[in-house]
């Protein structure tokens, strides 16, 4: 039995042939790389039981060879660069498989529903068609934000209550299939086609009663002051699969992904600085919102025009010293308006340590329906388990929008 874990590592140029002749190797982990060229090819690795390969570097489409791989019980290919789309890859002999995380991977195609027991990631990808049914799965995770799902919301996901958590956010569902009650574990936040055009963003956000010109929200802390502008509170707790929306009806935002091997039972997605800080307006920067695959800010009833967009960024949980937590490292990309602004965006280079703040700042940006939004995405890079499980992803401290007038 051989167990090879390479993650988190430089690891540059093609991925050794060797590798591919260990025909005993049960273990297989070399996630957050920058390996070049296409996936290797699976044929020899029959007992591998574990095949994790997550933004690895490398380039598309899944190969064929995989279907070979009958022992898998996890699963995880993300992130692969290159246009190259390919179909739904054949799982069906993998008949002891639980985990399956392709996200990323420019699949299209229709779903199988071979894969109804599995917890499943195939977010950001181009899967399209009706949605199958999954009713009698025991599953706790679907994660299918961003595809091309189409035909009427199923019922049943609708109904699934708090026994599933399940996100279609980013799809193109029929409108009329909507919930218009949002819920705990159901996200259909922009799930329905025309949501690009429209202000609706989803069916179960209250209209606005007024235009507004400005929006400061302290992520994940509590209401503050800083010199006479107040920055709302973002204190609640979400859960892997949300839609929130503030008292006001004037923003919320949408969370999806959960925490993989977390110490938390529960976790909270907001962080806590874990030493004393020194910058201006550290009021800011006490607190973060993280999340760990895809997190989107929107503030509606907004006047349309043109907008200056702030981003308040701290590490506030990796440490910059000797001992273990200096290692970790966290990398996302930001969004504003649908154009990446940050790409494998690092807080702690960009502001050249820990506890120190970094603001972008995007000036002209144009709000034409009345919303602006705000998406960090988490891509599969940095490390996962430094200095503990649970806080990894992409993390903001605060947010600032005003308007150009």
């Amino acid at each position: 039995m051989t167990l090879t874990n390479l993650n988190a590592n430089n690891l540059t140029g093609q991925f050794p042939l060797s590798l591919t002749n260990l025909l005993k190797l049960y273990t297989l982990r070399i996630s957050s790389n920058y390996f070049t060229g296409r996936i290797p090819e699976f044929g020899n690795w029959k007992q591998l039981n574990r095949l994790e390969m997550e933004a690895s570097g490398f380039s598309g489409p899944i190969p064929p060879s995989i279907s070979t791989l009958a022992n898998l019980t996890e699963l995880s290919i993300t992130d692969l660069n290159g246009e190259n789309s390919s179909d739904f890859p054949d799982l069906s002999k993998m008949t002891n498989l639980s985990t399956l995380t392709m996200r990323s991977c420019n699949l299209r195609g229709n779903i199988p529903q071979y894969i109804l027991n599995l917890r499943g990631d195939l977010s950001f990808n181009k899967l399209e068609g009706p949605f199958p049914n999954f009713q009698k799965s025991p599953l706790r995770y679907i994660y299918l934000t961003s595809n091309l799902l189409s035909g009427p919301i199923p019922a049943w996901m609708i109904n699934f209550g708090d026994a599933r958590n399940i996100d279609i956010s980013y799809n193109n569902f029929s409108e009329i299939s909507e919930p218009s009650s949002c819920q705990d574990h159901f996200n259909h936040f922009q799930s329905t086609s025309g949501h690009e055009n429209s202000s609706t963003l989803s069916k179960c956000l209250a209209p606005c009663s007024k235009d507004y010109y400005s929006l400061h929200i302290n992520c994940g802390g509590n209401e503050t002051t800083i010199g006479g502008i107040k920055y709302e509170g973002d204190g609640e707790f979400v859960g892997p699969a949300n839609l929130l929306l503030n008292s006001a009806n004037t923003w919320g935002f949408s969370n999806t992904g959960h925490f993989r091997n977390s110490e938390q039972e529960v976790p909270e997605y907001i962080v806590n600085n874990v030493s004393e800080l020194r910058m201006n307006n550290s009021e800011l920067y006490t607190t973060a919102r993280i999340s760990p695959l895809s997190l989107t800010y929107f503030a509606r009833c907004l006047r349309n025009g043109n907008y200056t967009v702030k981003l308040h960024f701290a590490e506030i949980v990796f440490r910059n010293d000797r001992s273990y937590e200096s290692f970790g490292r966290r990398v996302f990309d930001v969004y504003v308006q649908g154009k990446r602004e940050l790409s494998d965006f690092n807080i702690k280079e960009e502001a050249k340590g820990v506890d120190k703040e970094f603001i972008k700042v995007i000036n002209a940006v144009v709000v034409s329906h009345n919303t602006l939004e705000i998406r960090l995405q988490w891509t599969g890079k940095g490390t996962r388990n430094v200095p503990k499980p649970g806080i990894y992803g992409s993390l903001i401290s605060a947010i600032s929008i005003e308007s150009g007038k």
